[in-house]
């Protein structure tokens, strides 16, 4: 991974940034190290994506490509593999987790996200009923926006 790369990484979880041209390779990981802890990594992942970063520590593939890509998006691996100077803090969070409760708070989560996409919906749907009502077609609704 370059330094561009990681600094993309970095602005996603750092709030004290720097500027990129004032911040080397070794800050950036060392402030992306700061900020997982062993509650974090905890709060962040699920169930099945802790699972899918003990396969990484076992050395083998994560399985399922969604989860990959999540852990991904989270900064935890990068081509297959732990990111560097994570592994001790991704250890330490899997020696950890109660596997029961993680299970329990990804349940939670999934209704609560189900409910508000479904209130989200029954909000927007008589905005997009009054939109095709005064419009003939989507790009005459896109064209004033």
């Amino acid at each position: 991974m370059d330094k561009a790369q990681l600094y993309d990484f970095y602005c996603r979880f750092i709030f004290s940034l720097k500027a990129y041209e004032r911040i080397t390779w070794k800050k950036m990981i060392e402030e992306i190290k700061e900020y997982y802890s062993l509650k974090s990594i905890l709060e962040i992942c699920t169930a099945k994506e802790l699972k899918g970063l003990q396969e990484v520590i076992n050395g083998n593939r994560i399985q399922d490509r969604w989860t990959e890509r999540t852990l991904e998006e989270k900064y935890l691996i990068f081509l297959e593999e732990l990111v560097e100077g994570l592994y001790d803090a991704i250890q330490e969070a899997l020696d950890h987790v109660d596997w029961e409760y993680q299970k329990r708070k990804d349940q939670f989560w999934a209704i609560a996200i189900g409910y508000l996409k479904s209130i989200i919906h029954s909000l927007l749907e008589p905005f997009y009923e009054y939109m095709f009502c005064h419009f003939k077609t989507e790009s005459q609704i896109l064209n004033i926006c």
